[in-house]
């Protein structure tokens, strides 16, 4: 399936995302108007939809909410199948008041989805931890805030322990030199943990077609969204061997 085609999917059955994919202008918590100039790419709203109906999660996070596209996504997705969607979707942003004027949390209040996500307005480097710490866990966790090496790192470092086994962690962006790194952290030295999907397995296409696409990217390095499926909980020996990443 085309980027156009997930795009007409996708409005057909979320018309609140379509309002939100096709403004030209959105209102702020204070009244200012911004324009959107960044969502989450067609192709990997698709995916989180799939990979969402694949394992049913009960709790979702994500790490970077902007304009709100994925936030909407979630929300609207535990909203149509989960029985207890209050607080489902939980988000970490800590520019959504300062560069977005709140206009995602607008958005979500307006259209009846603000119970579902819980907003933290903090680094995710500060949050985590709490997370952590009160007991969380989660099945779905979409990494897409701080590209800076060192703080997907310490995303990933938490989200691992965080994330339940058999659940799902997506990194957006992942042909980002500091990204990458992250991934082949994870691809060389977690690989007792995780097992990478494809997310060219989550489109629709003529499989040859998508198989060479997915080898190109992989060659490239210009995979744009990286998955990985968590086996089993655990963490790495003090003294576990070191893979050159």
């Amino acid at each position: 399936m085309s980027p156009i085609g997930a795009r007409e999917m996708l409005i057909a059955e979320m018309p609140e995302l379509e309002k939100l994919l096709k403004a030209e202008n959105l209102s702020g918590l204070t009244g200012r108007i911004i324009k959107p100039r960044m969502f989450s790419t067609i192709n990997n709203l698709y995916v989180l939809r799939r990979l969402f109906a694949e394992i049913k999660p009960e709790r979702t996070l994500e790490i970077g909410i902007a304009f709100g596209a994925s936030a909407v996504l979630f929300s609207l997705l535990h909203k149509a199948h989960s029985s207890h969607p209050e607080g489902a979707h939980q988000g970490i942003d800590p520019f959504q008041i300062s560069d977005f004027d709140g206009c995602a949390v607008k958005f979500l209040k307006d259209h009846g989805l603000e119970s579902i996500f819980r907003f933290h307005y903090k680094p995710s480097g500060e949050v985590l931890p709490t997370l952590l710490t009160n007991g969380n866990r989660f099945q779905l966790i979409y990494v897409d805030g701080s590209h800076l090496f060192e703080d997907v790192f310490v995303d990933f470092f938490y989200s691992h322990r965080l994330l339940e086994p058999g659940g799902i962690i997506a990194f957006d962006d992942t042909q980002d030199p500091h990204v990458l790194k992250v991934v082949r952290f994870i691809r060389n030295n977690y690989s007792e943990f995780y097992e990478e999907l494809s997310p060219y397995d989550y489109q629709f296409g003529h499989p040859l077609k998508l198989k060479v696409k997915s080898a190109v990217a992989r060659l490239t390095s210009s995979q744009h969204l990286t998955i990985f499926r968590k086996t089993h909980d655990g963490v790495r020996k003090w003294n576990a061997r070191f893979n050159n990443f």
